[in-house]
């Protein structure tokens, strides 16, 4: 009897020391998913971050855009008005020299010959 007993509280103890093992395997995962999750913070951090630089790159690449659109459109419209300006020009060139040519004319008929 006292042999069943030693026995049974041999194998209470063996089955003590195999879960004490198994607790101290679960303290060593559940620090590694720890630290597992530590990085995967740090991770999403990152990434964050790099979201937001590239949302703020994006943001002055658009008002750059906006900016370059707006001066193309200055440009076309100062090209439209020098071609206005141009025609101009050259009708009032086409007309001065018709009063030339009329000029030319009325002093011929002056001329002493």
């Amino acid at each position: 009897m006292i042999g069943g007993i030693q026995g049974g509280a041999q194998q209470a103890v063996a089955a003590m020391e195999e879960g004490v093992a198994r607790v101290g395997e679960g303290v060593e995962r559940a620090g590694q998913a720890g630290e597992a999750i530590g990085e995967i913070r740090a991770g999403a951090g990152r990434t964050g971050a790099a979201i937001n630089e590239i949302s703020d790159a994006l943001r002055e690449q658009s008002a750059a855009s906006t900016e370059i659109a707006q001066r193309v459109e200055g440009i076309a419209q100062m090209a439209e008005e020098n071609s206005v300006s141009s025609r101009a020009t050259a009708q009032t060139a086409h007309h001065l020299k018709e009063l030339a040519v009329r000029l030319e004319a009325d002093i011929d008929r002056f001329r002493l010959n």
